[in-house]
């Protein structure tokens, strides 16, 4: 009897066991998850059998040892059945049990403990299965309401309900730490179109989410805790429908707005008080110094923000009515983080290492007249091949030509989709994503196909002497005779990057296979070719194990464009680019980087992501903080030309306080830009910059145009009627032309002609007290083009990084492939 009491015991004990194992890791293993109701359904089977089993032993078997008559077997079975059944609602009748077995020897002890053990297990069953079955809507409206009310630590308010907000809030939660009442986040489904947004806020529930079903509106904000008095609110807008991601964008920007009103100047009409605002923060004069500080102060002590996804951010006008905010409300598009993550990790000089020569920072070979380098009397071919023109490759294309782009050599590109017509057949394909998508891309960035002068007959200044060569082709993964056209292209390329991204992981990795298996038939150096898959998710299909199976196979594919590697709490909230690049390049601006322009951020965004071009340009990299810093930067400085003497007087020129010292900036030789490190990364970052403006949508200007504002008469030779609002500086906004899209020699003759418009304003007499002062070198832009290589390695040691060389087997002149990158977070 005593063995099989400790039995009995042995398998309630480890079952109990088994349960709050389950409990203790079902959030950390993926493999635990989604199986709630067959664990559920176990545990019940199991203390019912262990409850029955205990009221059968009673009944039956321990009868006599209790004293008590043996009723017959079916009133025993009955009675421990209704027993076992009633545990489960806390009605348990074996207290006979409990108290006849303690005293009664160590097997009855710890045979008593094992019952109670069951019934405690058995009740705390049964509200667990109610609490998460039919009150979890209850509770999940307490979670609303408790954080929204609650001021401490970061408060999430995640609005969608579709694949980018369920990432989003995976990754989340593994990054929050739990506190009292939970994770602070909270979940707003948005406007419900359809039952998937009901399934969504249904999965948020079930999850333990505080969520809200319904539209996104100011009502909807403030209970989810966007209140007068909250502190570190951050809302993440990730809704499907960007309409709904402007509309939350409005109201915060709204709402903060009016919160930094009431922090500084609670009397004053809120539109009058952001346009004074606004003058304030960005002006640099010694009277407002001050005041400038304390609205700054008050600025930064509202902690509530925004980060708004788009679907392309290709209009910053869109976004106007966001500097209402003062930089708390930021805008980002999903596959333009995916873009800009993929090159800043693998940048250009990667791959073309053996092509560089690093003394001079640039492509080996003779620099022609017409600004091309040759090496063996041939021009260097580097080719972008994209298979797939959805939003992804529409985003990689872009990114691609802003930071691919190499100085002596046209920039190249074929882009492949089944949606794009083929010669003869227009109408092919009408209506595809990738038909849209290349008309779409042909239309915003008419510069990139030759299109450059804005206004027939008109004098411009010269156009960059590199070329995009962007080819649009019907194309077919299936259809015959694809491979070896692309095959075909590949081979005549000095070296070429193929990204594939159709829409579907398992095409796209079968269709890299395929572009494998033909160039291997081709006998095709695999040195000079690159193949990259855009996927989904991390699975077993998409693992280096399946895609590259074979050992020491000579051409691996490379998969990228995770969803849970790009939503992320480092990119979409902490914003680390916007960390390097306030670190790296803010030092050209006097007002903190939350209240620069969109326009001008994104700038210094793309400067700084083409950092490890420039350097590997130098044969060198960005990496985590090195061990031998010193050594490093020296290295670093001799390479780039800093210890030129020459090249350190202009260094320790004051700029500012002189800036016709600006004009020095250039090291000449024979009267022109020397061909040195220092000024063709210059000439780099100048090319980098014209690609960039390029690419989102701008032309060149006028010479006409250019000039200080106020020259009208200009425009009588051009116009008529006569145009009297007109900005003849270097820029037009609104008609996004841009006269510095030009050569990096042409920049000269461009401050050459606002220095003469403005002797013009003098000898009439219009010029302003303030404007009497200015100096021929006030309109040099070149200047701007060396300023950050220029200081490059003391920002870096703000980062806690470095730049490093390293020597590769392949690569001319110690050039260096290193992949240890700065630290994000």
């Amino acid at each position: 009897m005593a063995v099989y009491r400790i039995i009995y015991s042995i398998i309630v004990f480890a079952v109990i066991a088994a349960i709050v194992a389950y409990f203790c890791v079902r959030d950390k293993r993926k493999t635990l998850k989604g199986k709630e109701s067959a664990f559920a359904g176990v545990c019940w089977l199991f203390l019912f059998a262990a409850g029955l089993t205990a009221g059968l032993t009673y009944n039956l078997v321990d009868a006599k040892v209790v004293g008590r008559e043996v009723s017959d077997p079916l009133s025993a079975v009955a009675e421990a059945f209704s027993s076992s059944i009633g545990s489960f609602g806390f009605n348990f009748k074996f207290g006979e049990i409990v108290s006849a077995f303690f005293g009664k020897g160590f097997d009855g002890s710890v045979y008593a403990v094992a019952v109670f053990l069951d019934f405690i297990f058995a009740g705390v069953w049964t509200y667990y299965i109610i609490v998460t079955t039919f009150f979890r809507g209850i509770i999940s409206a307490v979670k609303v309401w408790i954080n929204g009310r609650i001021c401490f630590g970061t408060h999430y308010i995640v609005v969608g309900s579709g694949r980018c907000a369920a990432v989003f809030l995976k990754n989340l939660k593994k990054d929050m730490k739990r506190g009292l009442f939970g994770d602070r986040v909270t979940v707003l489904t948005g406007r419900p179109k359809d039952k998937n947004v009901e399934q969504s806020y249904k999965k948020y529930v079930e999850e333990g989410f505080a969520a809200m079903l319904g539209e996104v509106d100011a009502a909807s904000l403030k209970k989810a805790g966007v209140r007068k008095r909250a502190k570190g609110v951050m809302v993440v807008s990730l809704s499907e429908d960007d309409a709904e991601n402007i509309a939350v964008a409005k109201l915060m920007s709204e709402f903060i707005a009016e919160r930094i009103k009431k922090e500084y100047s609670p009397d004053t009409d809120t539109d009058e008080f952001l346009s004074n605002a606004l003058k304030l923060v960005t002006s640099n004069k010694e009277k407002d110094k001050d005041e400038k500080s304390k609205l700054i102060e008050k600025i930064s002590s509202v902690r509530v923000e925004a980060r708004i996804a788009y679907g392309t951010i290709d209009r910053a006008e869109h976004f106007a009515f966001a500097e209402n905010a003062f930089g708390k409300v930021n805008f980002f598009d999903i596959y333009e983080l995916r873009a800009r993550k993929f090159f800043f990790e693998h940048p250009v000089t990667d791959y073309i290492g053996k092509f560089i020569d690093v003394e001079k920072a640039r492509l080996s070979g003779t620099v022609g007249a017409d600004g091309k380098i040759r090496k063996n009397g041939k021009e260097y071919v580097f080719k972008n091949i994209f298979i797939g023109f959805g939003s992804v490759n529409y985003r990689m294309l872009k990114s691609s030509v802003i930071s691919g782009q190499v100085l002596g050599a046209d920039y190249h590109a074929i882009v492949y989709d089944k949606g794009i017509p083929e010669k003869g057949k227009e109408n092919f394909g009408f209506g595809s994503e990738g038909f849209v998508n290349h008309l779409r891309f042909r239309h915003q960035a008419p510069g990139l196909f030759g299109n450059l002068e804005s206004v027939k007959g008109l004098d411009y200044f010269e156009d960059p002497k590199e070329n995009y060569d962007i080819r649009f082709r019907h194309g077919d993964v299936l259809a015959e005779g694809f491979y070896d056209g692309l095959t075909k292209e590949i081979k005549e390329s000095d070296f070429c990057a193929v990204y594939i991204a159709l829409g579907e992981d398992k095409p796209d990795v079968e269709t890299a296979m395929e572009l494998r298996q033909a160039l291997a038939s081709e006998n095709v150096d695999f040195d000079k070719v690159r193949i990259f898959v855009k996927v989904n998710e991390k699975t077993s299909f998409t693992s280096d194990a399946v895609v590259n199976s074979k050992q020491g196979i000579p051409l691996k594919i490379e998969c990228f464009g995770y969803d849970e590697d790009v939503l992320t709490t480092s990119e979409v909230v902490a914003m680390w680019l916007d960390r390097l690049a306030f670190t790296l390049s803010n030092q050209n601006h006097d007002i903190p980087w939350y209240l620069i322009q969109e326009s001008k951020k994104d700038s210094n965004r793309l400067k700084v992501l083409n950092m490890r071009v420039m350097a590997g340009f130098l044969g060198m990299d960005i990496v985590d903080a090195a061990d031998e810093r010193q050594a490093a930067d020296n290295e670093y400085l001799e390479r780039y030309g800093l210890t030129d003497d020459e090249v350190g007087k202009i260094m320790a020129l004051d700029v500012k306080g002189d800036k016709n010292n600006r004009l020095k900036y250039v090291v000449r030789s024979k009267g022109k830009a020397a061909d040195t490190a220092r000024n063709n990364l210059a000439r780099l970052e100048h090319l980098r910059w014209n690609a960039s403006y390029v690419a989102n949508g701008w032309t060149k200007k006028p010479i006409g145009l250019v000039g200080s504002q106020g020259t009208e008469d200009v425009l009588k030779k051009y116009f008529s009627p006569e145009r009297t609002q007109f900005d003849l500086g270097r820029s037009n906004t609104l008609t996004k032309q841009h006269a510095c899209i030009t050569t990096f020699e042409g920049l000269e003759k461009l401050r050459e002609r606002q220095f003469e418009v403005f002797e013009e304003k003098r000898k009439q007499g219009k010029l302003e007290k303030s404007e009497e002062n200015i100096v021929l070198g006030s309109y040099d832009t070149i200047y701007y083009d060396f300023g950050f290589m220029d200081k490059l390695t003391e920002r870096l040691a703000d980062l806690d990084c470095a730049v490093e060389k390293a020597k590769t087997e392949k690569a001319s002149k110690d050039f260096v492939k290193y992949k240890l990158v700065v630290k994000r977070d």
